[in-house]
């Protein structure tokens, strides 16, 4: 059911380019009729059709800089699909084409350049235009290469016809000489011919064997038992693809890209994305890497990497932080200058403590364990002081008869998520924009844990039961575990607190997208106040995650990456990137591409019962 034939691109000098053209068409299973025009399978009134009609002849000096813009082959799908529940899916595939009748040697894949355009009709002017679908694109191997994917949507009644041109040419990057530093010596370079066919093909569902991208990421992975996390990754301490060796026994065991690695870029509901890490559900993690460019590539950088906009993560605009930021519980910070008669410092045992004063009276003086104060006569309102300086107090007002041990429990354990914060607004925004309508069947209800744990020793004059306020500051395990850069405490994947796991259906997240948090940051290779360029979540910019580091003095801190490349922590009202993270189903299948900058992975087509 298949015809073949052949268009030759022929260059002069010593090189000849072949590309021949495989047409096929679609047809249901049933009356097949195979027509004598153009190459077409017809099926009543579905049909897919190729056509093709130029041959190029390339002048003296095959290799140029880019493409010539009046060398290339043309051809043309027509399509109708008055079938109702199913899209005509078409391909144009890059193969090898037939050897060289006297010549022997391929010329190298990564050497020739393509450039893949459709032609459109201008709607202003009526004019047709070349729109670029990707340029100067090279590829390791072209064999079974997809090139492009496309549809003829169901109910389309009416013909449609897609016209494209394919240029392709040869780099002038390759290097001709001694054959220890060149690509070809002069006496191979006389016999080296290039053959390319294009091929067109297309089916109710996609002919092409597509591989899951869990399996992708699986392929080839390292144990990590020796990595040392607390470092930055380096040739010694981590590069690639590896396994974490405490999940090996679990159904889904947790692959992850660490360092310098050039093979996990994907493109993925026309965005670029990096994959940072599977998932316990068998799942794939992604962080947002920006806009595909012009020519198909994902080599963004710098704010390139990130939404248009930054956001803050404090509550309500307020430049004061809230207790609870996560989830913005509503107890609000006060500073309060440390002069004059109404606050003062004195020393009590060897430690200062804070204290009240109404004309020279003292009545009202500071719980020495808690750091209380009344703010009136009858007390029905406590400040609790948990910071200070030389020059000023911190502290949040409690009523209703709440005590710090209330304002404990609802900052770090128990369900406080009525209050949104905006950096959620943002992503959600971001996502029902760009995601939810057409792409969010793809995606897994994965969990995000924004970790609130902070053990007793880390809450400095947060803990109940006593604390200097004037050095201590809390600190979120999460921070402890990066900072202290202790191997017996490693990052962790895991969420102990359920009220920490966010998800759509924990009603948490409005929609299954959010931050990385910064155990996955160090599992990547990045390392707490370490300067970091060469990892792939390095971006030249600084962007936040998911964790809450600190409070301290009038700021609550959340984790980021800097803009040198190490995992650090800003106050929320400072503006820093967001870059979404989003995690494909299990079934979601990759068809073609690297994983590189040039030649990302192109994801997006779904197995069936996923």
């Amino acid at each position: 059911m298949k015809n073949r034939k052949r268009t030759y691109i022929i260059m002069g000098l010593m090189l000849a380019l072949l590309i021949g053209a495989l047409g096929v068409t679609y047809a249901k299973l049933r009356e097949v009729y195979l027509g004598s025009e153009n190459q077409k399978l017809i099926v009543g009134d579905i049909y897919l059709h190729y056509t093709e009609n130029n041959t190029i002849t390339f002048n003296e000096g095959a290799s140029r800089a880019t493409y010539d813009p009046t060398k290339y082959f043309e051809f043309t799908i027509s399509g109708k699909n008055t079938y109702t529940e199913e899209d005509i899916v078409y391909d144009v595939v890059l193969n090898y084409g037939d050897d060289h009748e006297t010549r022997t040697t391929r010329l190298r894949d990564d050497l020739l350049r393509f450039r893949l355009v459709e032609l459109v009709e201008n709607p202003s002017t009526h004019v047709v235009e070349e729109q670029v679908i990707f340029d100067d694109r090279s590829y390791v191997s072209i064999d079974n290469m997809r090139i492009y994917k496309a549809t003829i949507p169901a109910e389309t009644n009416n013909q449609v016809d897609h016209t494209y041109r394919l240029y392709a040419w040869i780099t002038n990057l390759v290097v001709l000489g001694n054959k220890d530093t060149a690509d070809y010596d002069f006496s191979t370079w006389s016999d080296v011919y290039a053959s390319i066919r294009v091929d067109v093909t297309g089916d109710f569902v996609d002919k092409m064997v597509g591989q899951p991208i869990y399996d992708i990421v699986k392929t080839g992975a390292a144990s990590d038992s020796g990595i040392r996390f607390y470092e930055v990754n380096g040739t010694d301490n981590g590069n690639g693809k590896f396994v974490r060796s405490t999940t090996t026994n679990t159904q889904y065991p947790i692959y992850y890209y660490r360092g310098n690695v050039l093979e996990n870029n994907v493109i993925f509901a026309e965005k670029c994305w990096k994959i940072v890490r599977t998932t316990e559900t068998g799942g794939t993690k992604l962080i947002y890497n920006g806009e595909i460019s012009n020519d198909g590539e994902c080599n963004n950088t710098n704010a390139n990497t990130q939404l248009p906009s930054t956001s803050s993560w404090a509550v309500d605009g307020l430049s004061l932080s809230y207790v609870g930021y996560n989830y913005g519980v509503n107890y609000p910070i006060t500073d309060q200058a440390l002069s004059g008669t109404y606050i003062n410092t004195v020393s009590w045992n060897g430690t200062r403590y804070i204290y009240s004063t109404e004309n020279g009276n003292t009545s009202n003086s500071i719980n020495a364990t808690h750091h209380y104060i009344c703010e009136n006569e009858n007390c029905t309102s406590l400040r609790y002081y948990y910071y200070y300086s030389t020059s000023y107090a911190y502290y949040i007002t409690l009523t209703g008869g709440k005590t710090i041990e209330n304002v404990l429990d609802e900052m770090l354990f128990a369900s406080t998520d009525t209050n949104k914060i905006l950096i959620h607004g943002v992503i959600d925004d971001w996502y029902d924009a760009n995601i939810k309508t057409n792409y969010e069947n793809y995606l897994e209800d994965t969990t995000f844990c924004a970790d609130r744990s902070v053990s007793l020793q880390n809450r400095g004059a947060w803990n109940p039961n006593g604390g200097s306020a004037m050095n201590d500051i809390l600190k979120f395990d999460a921070l402890k575990r990066i900072e202290d850069k202790n191997e017996n405490n490693p990052p962790t994947l895991t969420c102990s607190n359920p009220n920490d796991r966010m998800s759509v259906g924990n009603g948490k997240l409005d929609n299954p997208v959010a931050l990385l948090t910064s155990d996955e940051a160090a599992l990547a290779g990045l390392e707490w106040n370490v300067n970091n360029s060469n990892n792939y979540l390095y971006t030249g910019n600084y962007y936040w995650l998911l964790t809450p580091s600190s409070m301290n003095n009038s700021s609550a801190r959340q984790a980021n990456v800097t803009n040198a490349g190490k995992l650090y922590r800003g106050n929320i009202d400072s503006a820093a990137g967001v870059r979404p993270v989003i995690s494909l189903k299990h079934g979601v299948l990759v068809f073609s591409g690297q994983g590189t900058a040039s030649n990302p992975y192109i994801a997006g087509t779904l197995r069936p019962n996923s």
